[in-house]
């Protein structure tokens, strides 16, 4: 196991009215089967965390299941019916949000026929989660909780060919007005299924789409300490901007196979702390501290055995 600290740019915040602790997990991709690898449901049900946050392909549909709504509901709720994987459901609180599997077919886009069925089979299948698709018609939400922010962005519905863009400028302005209302959060977790912070433009990292310079542009601003959460890549990581306090977290898989990124993407990556890729089935927890100054990142396998804890230390919170 290894122990990494990293201290970001100072936090110019006050936390002495909402001071608390949080210890949630984050993990991804959990293709479904024989059931086999869902024993990593049953420990993380024994860690008691506060909740648990889908961060995509949190399920993997197939060609028959997304002809309509019916099917595709039926898919889901066949997956969440695995007795692990279903009693871990009902004793922890769930958020999620989607990414390509469980939105359609492999890296789909808002040219898929049935996004709109989709959408509202996941919303119905995740009921826990603040979501509104009829107001806003897409997935995506935001919930507070006393010092920290977390939101939940929808890399589906407005994606365009590589090259366009992901999230929209709708989505962005909101993220924009929600940052602003939220100024005063001292973290701030945003979960998107895409890599944000690495710099290699593989397979559906944000790099390959000109918006992220929007988007990051926008988080930068914010004055807490914001957090990408993210998925999809099959093994997990951690990166940071070198252009700035922004940190990502990385949480893949729980389930489905795993692998090492390719030579070529650990050189071109160069915001990827070293010593931080997992390449085996994970999850990972987040534990604020009850001064709200630090954060623990423990990446567990599937035993819940720690593989990597990482310390983040907000300077400049009193």
């Amino acid at each position: 196991m290894q122990k990494f600290f990293f201290i970001p740019l100072l936090l110019c915040l006050s936390l002495s009215l909402h001071s608390q602790s949080l210890r949630f997990g984050i993990g991804s991709c959990a293709a479904g089967g024989d059931g086999n690898n869902d024993d990593i449901f049953q420990t993380l049900e024994k860690e008691r965390l506060d909740h648990f946050l889908w961060l995509g392909d949190n399920a993997y549909y197939t060609e028959k299941d997304w002809k309509n709504e019916e099917s595709m509901l039926a898919a889901m709720q066949q997956r969440h019916a695995s007795p692990l994987l279903a009693s871990f459901l009902q004793s922890t609180p769930q958020l999620a949000i989607w990414d390509d599997h469980d939105f359609g077919p492999n890296d789909s886009d808002s040219s898929f026929a049935q996004a709109a069925t989709s959408a509202k089979v996941f919303e119905k299948t995740w009921p826990d989660n603040p979501t509104d698709l009829a107001t806003n018609g897409d997935l995506r939400w935001d919930l507070r909780m006393g010092s920290v922010l977390f939101v939940g962005l929808d890399d589906r519905t407005h994606r365009g060919p590589k090259g366009t863009q992901i999230l929209g400028k709708g989505q962005l302005q909101y993220l924009r007005d929600l940052l602003d209302i939220h100024r005063d959060a001292a973290w701030v977790f945003i979960a998107v299924g895409s890599q944000v912070l690495n710099e290699a433009e593989v397979f559906e990292n944000y790099s390959r789409f000109p918006e992220r310079e929007t988007f990051l542009s926008i988080c930068q601003d914010h004055t807490g300490q914001v957090i990408f959460l993210t998925g999809d890549r099959h093994h997990g990581e951690i990166n940071q901007s070198q252009r700035g306090s922004l940190v990502e977290i990385t949480s893949s898989p729980l389930t489905s196979r795993s692998h090492m990124p390719s030579a070529g993407e650990l050189k071109a990556n160069v915001n990827l702390i070293k010593g931080t890729v997992i390449s085996t089935q994970h999850y990972t927890i987040i534990e604020l501290s009850e001064d709200g100054l630090a954060a623990e990142v423990i990446f567990k396998d599937a035993k819940g055995m720690e593989l990597l804890v990482y310390s983040l230390q907000a300077q400049g919170l009193e």
